[in-house]
Order: structure tokens, then sequence, then C-alpha cells
């Protein structure tokens, strides 16, 4: 009987919503930002407005476009946009001055972020069994250093970041460029993320293997499933015996 995994020579991860969060959340720093600078609101209805200006960003995009891309000031534009879709959906006309530039340094910097609480331990797992992995996000030229920061460059060979890649997930070519970077085959990578039509879609159309997470409250969904998907959890609990 083949062994669940088997086959698997990469393991890829997408990071927002998968290996990190915003702490505290968009919401909560948007609503700072916007709010010390003359336009007051809450975080949790910025946090429903951000999540429907992204959604709509990402689904009007066809899936050969790299989103950051298409703005004539590069990424800090394609942020300026979306802060400007964001504030009008709460109501307003146009963001404070200054208030752009401002989140856009804020999320630069590792303390904006925290890693979900099964991130370590997995990734430590996988690299203690040598299991190559790989990152395959829609971010822009930040992401690198930002996993730097966070600990977090040092478990993964290839990055594969949107913004620097001209391609973006759903594309398949993002995957296929992963794969080619780590001397593999498209049929033995395993995507993980926690995005339907990114993640799950743009894995499966590009011939990888992929494993839909979830962070939703009460989830059992979590990293650990990657071992689960590989065999090593049994592996590890029967040599702990």
């Amino acid at each position: 009987m083949k062994r669940p995994g088997a086959g698997i020579r990469l393991v890829t991860f997408d990071v927002g919503g998968t290996l990190i969060h915003p702490n505290p959340s968009v919401g909560a720093v948007y609503a700072e930002v916007l709010t010390r600078r003359g336009f007051p609101c809450e975080g949790v209805a910025v946090d429903r407005a951000f999540e429907e200006s992204w959604s709509l960003a990402a689904s009007s995009l066809p899936s050969s476009t790299e989103r950051y891309g298409r703005s004539l000031e590069g990424e800090r534009g394609y942020w300026r946009d979306l802060l400007a879709d964001t504030v009008r959906r709460l109501g307003g006309l146009e963001p404070p001055t200054g208030a752009a530039e401002e989140l856009f340094e804020r999320f630069s910097h590792a303390g904006t972020w925290s890693l979900f609480p099964d991130v370590l331990p997995t990734l430590e797992a996988l690299a203690g069994r040598a299991v190559p992995m790989a990152v395959i996000s829609n971010w822009d030229s930040r992401l690198p250093g930002l996993l730097r920061d966070l600990g977090l460059r040092r478990y993964f060979g290839p990055l594969l970041v949107s913004a620097l890649e001209a391609c973006e997930k759903p594309d398949a070519r993002i995957f296929h460029l992963a794969a080619s970077r780590a001397g593999v085959r498209p049929a033995e990578v395993l995507h993980v993320g926690d995005r339907d039509r990114e993640d799950v879609e743009g894995a499966l159309r590009a011939g990888c293997s992929a494993l839909k997470i979830s962070r939703s409250p009460g989830s059992a969904q979590g990293l650990e499933a990657v071992l689960e998907r590989l065999g090593q959890a049994a592996t590890s609990t029967e040599r702990t015996r």
C-alpha cells in the first residue's frame, strides 16, 4: 500500500493566514492610524471593509496577472488604492494625508506580525526529517526581509514572491517556478495554504497536491495536517513509544 505523502519531495507554504497573521488585526492597525489622522473608525468595521476590498481586487484580476505590477506606482500604489477603497466602503471620501505611507511602513515591520502557534513546531519537525520547503506567496517585495526578521527564512529554500516573479497564485507559473528551482516535478509538490482559489485550486491546476488549512476559531485543520499528510505524525509517535 502506498504510504500517505509518498512521492512528495517539496512542501510549499502560503504565508499570510497560513504561517503568520497581523497582530493586532489589519482592521485594528488601520483604525488606529486612520482615527489618529482624522477619520474615526472601528477595527471590526475596517476588517470587514478591508476584506471586501482585498477579495474584490483579487477576483477581478485575470489569473495570469500580478496585482502589484498593475499600479503605475508599483506596490505602494497598490496599497494606496486598496486603502482608498477601504475608506470609501466605510463612508469616507479619501484617506487622511500620510495614512497610506504610515501603514505601508507599519506592515513592513516584524512587530506587526505574529506566528501561529503551530508554525515553528511543524517547520522544525519537517526540517528535522530533511523535508525540503519553499514559500509561494502573493505578497510584495517586503516579504523576504519580513520572513528573515521573524526568524522563518532559515527553514525555506526558494521564496516565490508574486511581486518579484511577475505572476501570482492561482497562476500555474508560480507553482512551476517553485518546483523548477527546487529541482522537483510539480507532481512532487505539496502546497499548503488557507484559501480555496489561490492555494487549493491554483496548486491542483498546476499539477501539484494541495492541502487547505483553516485558522477559523475551533478548526482542527492546522499545520499538524501537513505531518499527517506526509505520514510523519505516525512515525514520530512510534519513535517516542
